[in-house]
């Protein structure tokens, strides 16, 4: 399975990266595989709720909003979806 990361501002993508999970895809390693694509896409890494678990599981997709991140982020949102 592999993540597609997006950073969108004002309607349009910015940035991505497309980051191949090792192994099966485990909800708890969530954390682990976010810092890995943070770290490509040169941002800081999000705290992650219990919201974002929720919208994985439902949509295969999970939006990360500015509030989202401890230092300062300069796009609208970060958004992860998974895929095989």
């Amino acid at each position: 399975m592999k993540f597609w990361a997006r950073l969108i501002l004002d309607g349009k993508v910015k940035g991505n990266t497309v980051y191949k999970i090792p192994g099966q895809y485990d909800p708890e390693k969530l954390f682990d595989y976010l810092t890995e694509i943070c770290e490509t896409l040169n941002i800081t890494v999000p705290i992650v709720l219990e919201k974002h678990y929720k919208q994985l599981r439902n949509y295969h997709m999970a939006k990360f909003l500015p509030t989202e991140f401890m230092d300062t982020f300069p796009y609208d949102r970060l958004v992860i979806e998974l895929f095989e």
